[in-house]
């Protein structure tokens, strides 16, 4: 069995993920719970924390705890602040901040990111540092891009082996929000009423090619209703194709943002980055992938590796 140098543990709105890595970054043993920072009865973090790992932190009292997410926000165990771009490694390791987790042993948050862009409105990161700085290398020769798609997708410039700036999208939550709890969610089947796979595709390439279209995006989201009444578009694919219009707006936006761009690296687990992935060859980029868990993983362990918490060997 591998031996563990790590607890590592993404905490966020709606669950808590920790994990036992071990120097590779290899998963050893995990543990969840559906406690995220709004669940957390009284506000007992700690407790909360050591009910789900207890055994670890018995096992191995002296291995350090590191935590990213929405637990370092007002609402979680502390506020670990954001710090500004441009953020390197040593930045985020730099600026831990330690939470008591028993009468001997603290834990540590890891800092968000903030920025102020070209038309001077602020933009924040929480939790998506981890994966970025697990997902390239730690000096890259050339500026690259890479976008995280989600609930709040993020596309991240990295240059000189800093994060040097980023836009969010609210891409995953409009989905949510317009899918469960409008008008347009009214005529949607759930996607398992398809006739079959290529049905849902064609849909989300729908959505993808009425997103290039002239109408601007308000216009766009009444049409997938008039096309589910219509029964132009299925009903079993108005969701996806409500996803191809946003994802679509999304990519046209960030387009303007970065006019030359020709490649991106996605950071995501495979579902979303397959559909993200489709979307942006559709708009003419080359991609890649990096798996979003795996990212995190090797980002918690250099952030505890440059803070000093555990060796380098």
């Amino acid at each position: 069995m591998p031996k563990p140098v790590l607890i590592s543990a993404d905490w966020g709105t709606t669950s808590l993920r920790a994990f036992l890595l071990d120097s590779r970054g290899a998963i050893v043993d995990r543990r969840e719970a559906p406690k995220g920072i709004m669940k957390v009865p009284d506000g007992d973090f700690s407790g909360t924390f050591s009910a789900l790992t207890g055994r670890w932190l018995n096992d191995y009292p002296d291995m350090p705890v590191l935590l990213s997410g929405m637990i370092g926000s007002e609402q979680g165990w502390a506020l670990a602040p954001h710090i500004p771009l441009p953020a390197r490694l040593a930045d985020l390791a730099a600026s831990l901040h330690a939470v008591p987790l028993t009468d001997k042993k603290c834990a540590y948050i890891v800092p968000g990111l903030t920025t102020v862009g070209a038309h001077g409105v602020h933009d924040i990161i929480r939790g998506e540092e981890t994966q970025i700085v697990g997902a390239f290398d730690d000096s890259p020769a050339e500026e690259s891009v890479l976008c995280l798609p989600g609930t709040h997708s993020k596309w991240v410039t990295v240059a000189n082996g800093a994060i040097s700036g980023f836009q969010t999208s609210l891409t995953g939550e409009t989905l949510a929000i317009l899918s469960d709890n409008s008008i347009l969610g009214r005529l949607m089947e759930n996607s398992a009423a398809a006739e079959n796979e290529k049905e849902e595709e064609i849909a989300f390439v729908q959505g993808l090619t009425r997103a290039t279209e002239q109408g601007g995006l308000l216009h766009h989201l009444f049409g997938v209703r008039s096309q589910g009444y219509c029964r132009v578009i299925p009903r079993s694919g108005l969701r996806l194709y409500l996803a191809g219009i946003l994802i679509g707006h999304e990519i046209r936006g960030m387009r303007e943002i970065y006019p030359r761009l020709k490649s991106i690296t996605i950071i995501a687990g495979h579902g979303i980055a397959e559909r993200y992935g489709c979307a942006l060859q559709f708009f003419g980029l080359e991609t890649e992938l990096v798996d979003g868990e795996a990212a995190a993983f090797r980002g918690h362990l250099k952030i505890a590796r440059a803070a000093g918490l555990i060796s380098n060997n």
